[in-house]
């Protein structure tokens, strides 16, 4: 089901760069949080934001409605994808990008694909000038794999991190991606399935661009345009630190007066009570030590 939130009249009725996001009901506020540090950092662009969920509460988007943008809502069908592998603490949402090309073909040439746990920073206008006719996508290089891992995946080239992707549409869709990929995810145990995947299927034809459109860290990011938080604890939460520029954001963003996310294991419990400790905030360190302390041993005597 295809539901156009906001339209705008843009200028010459032109839109500058398509931009998708992917997300279940886990990612709705770093999702608003995400558009708004794109609409905060690329005033002169018109923008059409598509986002794919298979969540209907999205009525706060409503409020971006005051900026020179499209926002069109794809409610998709979760029994479709909730059969594929997810390891870890990963969900099914990580597969509703893959489809995004096959929604979207002759609509869009281009979309540029972002994951929902980035910052936007800086002007994404140079992905109005990249080309990518001959390639599949344009991604950053994923340095923190190990090489070995890489070449056991039966990947020649370089691997891709999957958290930002300028998709060639036409490209996907005439090659048959999306069912090259659900044979492939079904036939094979990835640890990182959907970025695996699509390593293997694209490699050697990935346009590769400068990391500073996908960051891996906050700290020493002055050249970055989009950060990425790629570790299991997110900016958005209690026990999260070095998240000051997501912060400050989130506190001016349209979902600033949703709470940020309380510990929902022992182990993020033991970091926000030394984060409190460390900033002498001693009551609530004691709080959040004998919740920390409860939770490991409801873990553990389950």
């Amino acid at each position: 089901k295809e539901v156009d939130l906001v339209r705008k009249s843009t200028k010459n009725g032109n839109i500058d760069i398509n931009i998708a996001l992917a997300i279940d009901e886990n990612y709705i506020t770093p999702s608003g949080v995400l558009l708004f540090s794109i609409l905060k950092n690329n005033k002169d662009l018109n923008i059409h934001f598509h986002i794919f969920t298979t969540c209907c509460e999205l009525d706060k988007f409503i409020n971006f409605k005051k900026f020179q943008s499209n926002i069109t809502i794809y409610l998709l069908n979760e029994d479709y994808f909730s059969s594929l592998q997810t390891p870890g603490h990963f969900t099914s949402a990580i597969y509703y990008r893959i489809a995004i090309p096959s929604i979207l073909q002759n609509k869009v040439k281009n979309v540029l694909y972002i994951d929902a746990d980035v910052l936007c920073i800086g002007s994404l206008e140079n992905f109005k000038k990249i080309d990518i006719s001959n390639y599949y996508i344009a991604a950053v290089e994923d340095l923190g794999m190990i090489r070995e891992d890489i070449v056991a995946l039966g990947i020649s080239g370089k691997y891709f991190n999957s958290g930002v992707m300028f998709m060639n549409i036409e490209k996907w869709v005439s090659e048959n991606i999306f069912e090259k990929f659900m044979v492939l995810v079904n036939d094979r145990i990835f640890e990182y399935p959907d970025q695996d995947a699509l390593n293997i299927l694209f490699n050697n034809k990935v346009l590769y661009i400068s990391n500073c459109f996908n960051h891996f860290k906050e700290l020493n990011s002055d050249q970055a345009k989009l950060i990425h938080y790629v570790g299991w604890l997110k900016p958005w939460e209690m026990a999260a630190e070095n998240n000051e520029e997501y912060l400050k954001y989130y506190r001016n963003s349209q979902f600033s007066d949703i709470p940020l996310q309380k510990p929902n294991t022992y182990k993020s419990a033991k970091i926000l009570a030394k984060k409190y400790r460390k900033n002498k905030r001693y009551r609530d360190y004691i709080k959040w030590y004998f919740l920390y302390i409860v939770m490991k041993a409801k873990y553990y005597f389950k």
